[in-house]
């Protein structure tokens, strides 16, 4: 605290042969936070340099925690308590850069249909402070950046638990060193008895297997923690062993089920008279999934029907989860934890529906929600709803058409797909005019041998017009079910949410584009969706709109889930990118527990039963649960793009190099960003790795230019070559000669044809 009474004036807090400072008492801390003189939140720490972090403040700016002991050996999200340095401690911000590749490290999901990096508040103050290693420089306001202290964790969030590698120390005294592969962690020191019998004898530094280490003690006076061995995985750098430390990482339960779960479950299951005769039997309708290819759990279908006054009757019916996983089950129990679940899958299916009465414009008319049993009358994928839009004239045959089933027809079928699109680009039309931001970005699609597992190609998921289709009426149920569970839970609806973002941040993303020619108005979301239109429409490759969506998207804050009585006003429900007042999660209760929290919720709100001792009426345990899901929601994220990175790396080890098309987002004294456009990857160019004679950056009227001096070859003579914001690059994909695992970007000659 820059005023008030420190504890460690009274307390030897500060010996000299401490590393750290010993946490304040915990009556001290109390007593700070409530004054004023202390401040409470969670930390960021930088993946890139695990000596800077910052400390997130609700509404106001953050604080800067500077250096390794500043930090005072608090991780990755913990809650810590904070006081402030003196304003003569705080850092000057005369010049500052727009350091878009400092924020890699808060990539986070900011909607499921769209995982995507998130850059959040804390890093609103990073972006004032003086690097050596800069961008181009951006004025700012803001005259000192706040800096401070950890004098206590509230809460320990990181798990301690981590992957890495064991080395020889040099003076062992019993102990081997642990190398975590997450560098914002410590070295920690593991008892030899816990290491293998070969390591001390083995002529391989580091050991060449994956452990597992948990932390058990981290004293004030040593830069290493202690810790334990957990687990050894198998040999670094294969697909086995890395797969089990990216879901231990991120502590993903993949055991299996115990016999009591399984006992919960029903088995030859079928619907019973009761259930039949409870719901609405609509087994006869035309009624049909679209899902990927490889899905095999399907838990949503479609239906659409013409009306005699030209509207349309269309429905979305879901698997009906919350009938199999009741509440307080041993099911539910581990359904909430893993925020995960499952579904026996049946021909007759019971299901929740949602029907609407629909314009052909796609204006609701009225709407009816209910329990109802199905039967799919056809299993499409996307690309065989895409054929038939792309050729809704063709006749089709059953040699080329999927099975159907009951006494539908192909034509029937047909003409419900093509009445579904037009009605869902209606709705797209109308939600993007509303000023609904897309910020769509590439998804690596792995093909993999069926024997050894690992990829023989990779090629991005392609969103085709048929994803679209599915995607609108999949959005039409969750915000018409997110507005009547509302009008019967005010205080508990289980709602999903996605902050404003910080209009400072916003400012300067779109500041930062116009230097380099890229003129995008950020003033509000209909403005920026607007422009990010424009510049779609001018972008003939589209790879600018790439580029320019990706360094967007840092700037949005990430989608969570919450109790509706967590706010006050209705206003902090809404969902920025989507630009809706109220969302909720309803379509995906296969694999999503939010979902079934929110089937429960509309059951009995439409059953009018009374619930006061169940979870879906306890505020406060539903606020746990939305914790729970939300913190599982980011590692099921970051799990995802662990593993997509692990098999790009298996890729690119098998095939390179790579000749690939890449754009340039980011410019540093000695390095710069690229954004590899086939995969939607970004990767940092050395320059000290390319073949340079020298390299220079220089900005002229805030424009920077990395200029690159290549040196003369047997066929060329030396040159120059600028690199700016948004240039399109050639560059050479390969692995990462000093990893195990993990690959690299060069520049290639431009006088060099692949």
């Amino acid at each position: 605290m820059a005023s008030g009474e420190n504890p460690s004036k009274n307390h030897d807090h500060r010996d000299s042969h401490k590393v750290f400072e010993e946490y304040w008492p915990k009556e001290a801390v109390k007593k700070g936070i409530k004054k004023g003189d202390l401040v409470k939140g969670p930390i960021r720490i930088n993946l890139k340099n695990y000596k800077e972090a910052f400390v997130q403040r609700e509404g106001e700016k953050d604080i800067f925690i500077d250096g390794f002991a500043a930090r005072n050996r608090a991780l990755e999200g913990d809650i810590v308590v904070v006081q402030i340095n003196p304003k003569s401690e705080w850092k000057t911000v005369d010049n500052f850069e727009f350091p878009i590749s400092d924020v890699e490290y808060l990539s986070q999901p900011m909607e499921d249909d769209h995982d995507a990096s998130a850059l959040s508040a804390q890093l609103q103050n990073k972006l004032a402070l003086v690097k050596n290693d800069s961008e181009p420089t951006i004025k700012n306001d803001q005259p000192l950046q706040m800096t401070g202290k950890v004098i206590y964790i509230k809460e320990k969030k990181r798990s301690r638990k981590t992957c890495g590698l064991l080395r020889k120390e040099k003076k062992p005294n019993g102990h081997a060193l642990f190398i975590p592969r997450d560098h914002r962690i410590p070295r920690i020191r593991v008892p030899l008895t816990q290491c293998p019998k070969d390591f001390q004898k083995s002529s391989e530094e580091p050991y060449p297997d994956l452990f597992f280490v948990e932390i058990v003690e981290w004293k004030a006076t040593t830069h290493f923690a202690l810790g334990k061995v957990l687990r050894r995985f198998g040999r670094e750098g294969e697909i086995d062993s890395e797969t089990q430390a990216i879901l231990a990482e991120y502590q993903v339960d993949t055991s299996p089920f115990s016999d009591q779960i399984l006992k919960d479950l029903p088995s030859d299951w079928q619907i019973s008279k009761k259930q039949l005769k409870c719901r609405k039997d609509l087994r006869s309708s035309c009624i049909f999934t679209i899902d990927p290819a490889t899905a095999k759990d399907l838990d949503d279908a479609l239906s659409c029907e013409p009306l005699e006054n030209g509207n349309f009757e269309v429905g979305v019916h879901i698997a009906d989860v919350s009938y199999f996983v009741r509440e307080n089950t041993p099911v539910d129990t581990l359904a909430s934890k893993r925020t995960l679940t499952f579904y026996l899958v049946q021909k007759d299916r019971l299901t929740f529906s949602v029907v609407w009465e629909l314009t052909p414009n796609g204006k609701i008319v009225k709407e009816w929600f209910g329990k109802s049993v199905i039967h799919s009358c056809c299993k499409m994928n996307y690309d065989h709803a895409q054929s038939v839009l792309d050729n809704p004239s063709k006749t089709w045959t059953s040699q080329d058409f999927p099975q159907i089933y009951g006494d539908h027809t192909i034509s029937k079928i047909v003409s419900v797909i093509l009445n579904l699109n037009k009605i869902a680009q209606e709705l797209l039309k109308g939600r993007l005019s509303s000023g609904a931001i897309e910020l769509n970005q590439p998804k690596q699609w792995f093909s993999l041998d069926s024997d050894s597992g690992y990829p023989t190609s990779c090629k991005t998921y392609e969103m085709k017009e048929s994803n679209g289709l599915v995607k609108e009426f999949m959005l039409l149920a969750n915000i018409s079910v997110a507005k009547k569970i509302l009008t019967g839970f005010t205080s508990t609806a289980f709602l999903r949410r996605q902050p404003s973002p910080c209009a400072q941040m916003i400012s300067k993303v779109t500041n930062y584009c116009k230097n380099f020619d890229i003129h995008c108005d950020g003033d509000n979301y209909r403005s920026l969706q607007a422009s990010l239109l424009a510049i779609g429409t001018n972008d003939k490759d589209g790879i600018h709109t790439q580029a320019v969506s990706h360094i967007f998207l840092r700037a949005m804050t990430r989608a969570e889930y919450f109790c509706s009585g967590t706010f006050e006003s209705h206003d902090s429900f809404k969902h920025y990118c989507l630009n809706i007042p109220l969302y909720t999660h309803f379509t995906s209760p296969i694999r999503r527990y939010p979902d079934i929290i929110v089937h429960r919720q509309l059951f009995n709100l439409l059953e009018g039963k009374s619930q006061d001792n169940s979870m879906i009426t306890n505020t406060a345990k539903l606020e746990s649960i939305a914790k729970v899901c939300n913190e599982r929601k980011l590692a099921q994220f970051n799990v995802g793009k662990k593993s997509s990175e692990l098999f790009f790396s298996f890729f690119v080890r098998s095939c390179e190099p790579l000749h690939e098309d890449a754009i340039a987002i980011s410019l540093l004294d000695s390095s710069f960003d690229v954004l590899l456009v086939k995969y939607g990857l970004v990767k940092r160019v050395y320059c000290n790795n390319v073949h340079l004679e020298n390299w220079k950056l220089t900005r002229v009227r805030k424009k920077a230019k990395l200029i690159l001096y290549w040196k003369a070859t047997s066929t060329s003579k030396g040159f120059s070559q600028e690199i700016s914001l948004f240039s399109k690059l050639n560059v050479i994909v390969e692995s990462d000669r000093q990893q195990t695992l993990g690959f690299m970007v060069h520049l290639q000659h431009p006088k060099v044809t692949a």
